[in-house]
């Protein structure tokens, strides 16, 4: 089942309630300009990117020097059989921390949420049949509604006083 229209024609927050309390799994593309991609699993948020090569975990990983890249490539080309994510299976094998694949997993997101928040016409696409590429997957999720409300996920440090700096209220879990 395939949905798709115009964000002047549906409300956003109605297509993310419908798909989150439907456990929906596929592809919401969001199109404005580019397309924007946001793969769901069971109503959850698990991967998001512009590109449709299924290598944007792997660039952010590289953009973010987190990993040399002849280290991740070899790794990679070895022992990476697309069975699990991606960042599960760097993190099995010592390259990234689970703090770290929280850093990845929310830049990946917020990257993609700047459209929703600063443009009125948005069109968009579901595509429950869509394939989530291993390769895009950090093993964390989000609730969908995260993508209505990102600010409900923060709250303010208590424990640093001096920069008083917002901190993300853990909420990813291991992806299933």
């Amino acid at each position: 089942m395939s949905i798709n229209g115009d964000l002047t024609d549906f409300f956003l927050d109605e297509i993310i309630k419908y798909l989150q309390i439907s456990h929906k799994t596929g592809l919401l593309m969001l199109v404005y300009k580019t397309n924007h991609f946001f793969w769901l699993n069971k109503g959850c948020l698990v991967a998001a990117s512009h590109r449709t090569d299924g290598l944007g975990l792997y660039s952010l990983i590289l953009e973010v020097s987190l990993v040399k890249e002849t280290s991740l490539k070899r790794v990679i080309d070895s022992a990476y059989n697309n069975s699990l994510p991606l960042g599960i299976f760097l993190h099995e094998n010592g390259f990234l921390s689970v703090k770290t694949l929280k850093m990845l997993f929310e830049v990946q997101v917020i990257r993609e949420l700047h459209i929703i928040e600063h443009e009125a016409k948005i069109g968009f696409s579901f595509d429950q049949c869509a394939t989530i590429p291993n390769m895009e997957l950090t093993g964390l999720k989000l609730p969908l509604d995260y993508l209505l409300c990102p600010n409900l996920y923060w709250t303010e440090s208590t424990q640093n006083d001096v920069s008083r700096q917002p901190q993300k209220k853990i909420i990813a879990m291991a992806y299933d």
